[in-house]
C-alpha cells in the first residue's frame, strides 16, 4: 500500500472531519495519524480477501493486541465499512465498499456516454465545452474540449475549482442539498474572482433558485471577466444530477445570438446524455 495513497486518504478524512486536527498540531502527529489509518486500510483489504475474521484472527494476523484492533473495528464499523455479524460475532465488509465502487463506475459512465457530444458540440457551437462533477465540495473538470482558436479559456482536465463562480458550478450546486450548500459556504467561502463573482450568501441561494427553476446556470464572467458560460445537468436514472455540461465562450463571442444558439444545442445534447444514463422525465 502506498505512502502517497495513505496520505491522500489522509487528507481526505482531515476535510471530512473524521479526523479533527488543528493546522498547528498536523505535522507533529501526521505519522501516527498515517499509521492508524495503513491499520484501517489493511483490515478492510484483510476482510476483503475473507468472507469474515474473528476479533482474535484479526489480531493474530496483525500481531497486535485485541484491544488496539478493537478500537479500529469499532471506528470502521460506525462508518459503515464493516458489519459483526450476529450468528458468530465475526467481522465482515458491508456494501459500503461496493457503494462507493459505484459511485465511481457512474462517473465514468457518463464520461464515456458524453464523449461523443463533447465532440459534436463543440463543432457546433465553436465554443469550449467542459464536462464536470461534483468532487469533494469543488467543481472537478472531468473532460473538456476545444475549438480550433487563438484564444483558449484557461482550464484543464482534471483541475479542482471552487463552484460559486462557474456555471457547471452553480449547476451543480444546484441541484444540492441545502445542508451542503452552506458547508460548503461555511467551509470554502465565496472567493471574490471578478467584480461580478457572486460573494453574498443569500445572493448565491436566489442565484441557485433561480438556476433550479429555470433548468440551466449562466456564469456571467464570475472568474475570468472577458468569458460567459452556460451550463445544463445531467441525470440519472433516479433522476439525480450527477454531472453538468457546459460552454464557455468570450463575452463578445456568447452576445444574444450565439448565446440563445448555445443555449438550445446545450438543453438537447444534456437531456440526450441523460436519456441515455436512463433518465426519463416524469
Amino acid at each position: 500500500m502506498s505512502k502517497f495513497y495513505i496520505i491522500n486518504l489522509y487528507s481526505i478524512l482531515s476535510y471530512k472531519g473524521v479526523i479533527n486536527i488543528k493546522k498547528s498540531d498536523k505535522k507533529k502527529i501526521e505519522n501516527a495519524k498515517i499509521k492508524s489509518i495503513a491499520k484501517s486500510l489493511y483490515i478492510i483489504e484483510l476482510l476483503g480477501d475473507n468472507e469474515s475474521l474473528s476479533l482474535k484472527e484479526i489480531s493474530e494476523d496483525m500481531n497486535m493486541a485485541k484491544s488496539t484492533i478493537s478500537s479500529i473495528l469499532s471506528v470502521l464499523d460506525e462508518f459503515g465499512y464493516i458489519t459483526q455479524l450476529s450468528h458468530n460475532k465475526k467481522y465482515s465488509l458491508s456494501t459500503k465498499l461496493f457503494e462507493l465502487g459505484s459511485v465511481v463506475r457512474r462517473k465514468m459512465d457518463v464520461h464515456t456516454i458524453a464523449m461523443p457530444f463533447l465532440d459534436d458540440l463543440v463543432s457546433e457551437v465553436h465554443k469550449t465545452v467542459h464536462l464536470a462533477v461534483m468532487d469533494n465540495n469543488k467543481v472537478l473538470y472531468i473532460d473538456k474540449r476545444e475549438p480550433i482558436k487563438p484564444f483558449r479559456i484557461v482550464s484543464r482536465i482534471g483541475a479542482h475549482l471552487p463552484p460559486h463562480c462557474s456555471a457547471v458550478g452553480k449547476m451543480l450546486l444546484a441541484e444540492s442539498s441545502e445542508q451542503q450548500v452552506d458547508y460548503i459556504i461555511n467551509e470554502e467561502g465565496l472567493k471574490k474572482y471578478t467584480d461580478n463573482t457572486i460573494t453574498d450568501p443569500n445572493s448565491l441561494k436566489k442565484e441557485l433558485e433561480n438556476i433550479r427553476e429555470q433548468g440551466y446556470a449562466i456564469d456571467n464572467g464570475e472568474i475570468m471577466k472577458n468569458s460567459r458560460s452556460i451550463a445544463a445537468p445531467i441525470k440519472n436514472s433516479r433522476g439525480n444530477t450527477i454531472a453538468a455540461l457546459g460552454i464557455t465562450g468570450l463575452v463578445d463571442e456568447m452576445q444574444k445570438c450565439d448565446f440563445i444558439k448555445a443555449k438550445e444545442v446545450l438543453l438537447r445534447d444534456a437531456r440526450a446524455i441523460s436519456k441515455k444514463m436512463g433518465f426519463r422525465k416524469r
